[in-house]
């Protein structure tokens, strides 16, 4: 009798919510759906595997945490902001667009008074809503098992470089249950799929590493072109990480020849990129070959002007680049590059959240300290073996161009897309316990 009772509870509770809030209630049944599969899928895989019990539950705890912080951001977005949250905004654009591929317009371009613009983002959450419906929990609750298996390919690609360890381990917890990572790389919008896309870059290009496949490298091209469709400046900065080790790892044997040759071809390449970049920031009239003068002017005032646009809110921090020549730019960017790794310290902290921020600031550089060592030992490897030294020159590149932000709010949210390579130095061995082939 209890347990007809009971069914018939939890029958009247569904169809309640069924009645009251139908996306949502579909949202959470699909989202849940995808998310135990994913799960079981990962926990099958990790128990097979050396410390099976220890891996597959801390996969299956990190995206639980996950889902809960999802959860965080619905709570935040709807009361806090009071609907008016960045996400919203994704979910209606999704939704529209899902209507349009309904309708057989599978490439939306948006035309406004000035230029035809399209909008990956928008068509990325349209494919979102055929798989967990038309509700906003559904898209949130997506977005963070988006963010998690962002960060169980970063892992993956440390254990294709790496062998297993305790620096393996220091990594998964890291990238599973820090604050940051776990709660801004949850967060629906640009931050997730960038997350996601430079998880899947890396450990494509790992793979790649080891053995040439087709797959890969269409993998690496994939993931290049969504990041440049996303944010221009952060495709970039990967485009030129992944194709300089790679051009200048050192050969054995009659592969050594060709290392003069990558020296020669570097900078071709990084022209060739950094063109593709300067032709966002400057007019189209101007070569970056003949006017690079101009061209570094140009970007270092577009730098100023960035910085002055994030100085608003009440977690905005002084306006520092006064000076929108190059020199002001490079003499700001050390502090710069410190307040966007460590800011806000414990003194500037004035509500929960900023105080939260700051604890983990702290954190970071107690890390820092704690793993010296394999800090030392990711800089003698970065000439070495082409993974480290992408991992060393996608976080300092991505520290340069988001170290001019002057918001707080807007540091410790984008500081999640550079996190992982952090964490990924400090894991580096500080022996050569090393899988597969050699370079």
């Amino acid at each position: 009798m209890v347990k007809i009772l009971s069914v018939g509870l939890l029958a009247a509770l569904i169809g309640f919510a069924a009645v009251s809030d139908w996306q949502s209630l579909l949202g959470v049944s699909l989202a849940g759906f995808w998310a135990l599969v994913a799960g079981v899928l990962l926990y099958r895989r990790e128990k097979q595997k050396v410390d099976g019990r220890w891996w597959s539950r801390v996969l299956v705890a990190g995206l639980l945490v996950r889902l809960f912080a999802a959860f965080l951001h619905l709570a935040v977005g709807l009361w806090f902001y009071r609907g008016e949250s960045d996400f919203f905004e994704y979910h209606r654009s999704g939704v529209d667009q899902a209507v349009r591929f309904l309708k057989g317009e599978l490439i939306y371009i948006e035309h406004s008074e000035r230029k035809s613009e399209f909008r990956l983002l928008e068509h990325l959450y349209g494919l979102t809503t055929f798989l967990v419906g038309p509700g906003v929990v559904g898209m949130v609750l997506f977005s963070a098992m988006l963010g998690f298996i962002g960060c169980y390919l970063f892992l993956q690609a440390f254990r294709v470089e790496f062998s297993h360890g305790k620096d393996t381990r220091f990594l998964a917890l890291a990238l599973f249950f820090l604050p940051s990572v776990a709660f801004w790389g949850s967060y629906p919008g640009k931050d997730t799929w960038i997350l996601f896309l430079l998880g899947w870059l890396a450990y494509s290009y790992a793979r790649l590493l080891q053995t040439f496949r087709v797959g890969y490298v269409l993998a690496i091209a994939l993931s290049l072109s969504g990041l440049i469709l996303i944010r221009w400046p952060v495709g970039g900065i990967a485009a030129l990480a992944v194709g300089v080790p790679w051009l200048l790892k050192a050969g054995r044997g009659p592969a050594a020849i060709l290392r003069p040759i990558g020296f020669a071809v570097c900078p071709f390449v990084a022209a060739f990129i950094l063109s593709y970049i300067g032709s966002f920031i400057v007019p189209r009239s101007i070569s970056l070959v003949k006017d690079l003068g101009l061209f570094l002017d140009i970007s270092a005032e577009t730098a100023a002007l960035v910085h002055k646009g994030y100085a608003y809110g009440g977690s905005a921090r002084a306006v520092e680049i006064t000076d929108r020549s190059l020199g002001g730019l490079l003499h700001y960017l050390p502090q710069g590059a410190f307040a966007f790794l460590f800011r806000p310290m414990i003194f500037e902290a004035h509500h929960a959240l900023a105080i939260a921020a700051a604890l983990e600031a702290t954190l970071f550089l107690g890390l820092i300290v704690w793993k010296w060592r394999s800090l030392l030992a990711t800089m003698r490897l970065a000439f070495k073996r082409p993974f480290v030294g992408y991992c060393v020159l996608t976080f300092v590149g991505l520290t340069v161009i988001l170290a001019v932000e002057s918001n707080f709010g807007a540091i410790v949210r984008h500081r999640a897309m550079v996190l992982p390579f952090l964490l990924i130095m400090l894991a580096v061995p500080s022996g050569h316990r090393v899988r597969g082939k050699t370079s």
